[in-house]
């Protein structure tokens, strides 16, 4: 009987101490994942970005769209607007109408679009 128990709490012990290094490697793990991947977030682009453009069309979803203009807006020296085939007022998917004062056509150079 006492070799029973031993053996129950050596084993136990055994696995217990298994689980914390297991959980700790895993962690370590996503550690270091989330670091590799808010340096390659974080890391300055090779050319300025100046201006962002953001294409519009009849039955967008507007989270789509005005979400990225929100914060890409923030943008320190970047110029963000909307873009549409024509100017005038396009609908998003429930029938709201937006301004928007670009065409494609007066679209000269972007750094970068955004297609919702």
């Amino acid at each position: 009987m006492k070799k029973k128990i031993q053996y129950f709490i050596s084993l136990t012990a055994l696995l217990i101490s298994g689980l914390c290094q297991a959980q700790t490697a895993n962690s370590d793990s996503l550690a270091k994942r989330h670091q590799e991947m808010m340096d390659i977030i974080m890391t300055k682009p090779k050319l300025p970005i100046k201006t962002i453009g953001i294409y519009v069309y009849n039955g967008f979803n507007t989270i789509d769209a005005i979400g990225p203009y929100q914060v890409l807006s923030q943008l320190m020296g970047a110029k963000v607007f909307l873009i549409a085939k024509e100017k005038g007022l396009v609908k998003n998917q429930t029938g709201l109408q937006i301004q928007v004062d670009t065409s494609i056509a007066l679209v000269k150079k972007l750094d970068i679009l955004v297609i919702p």
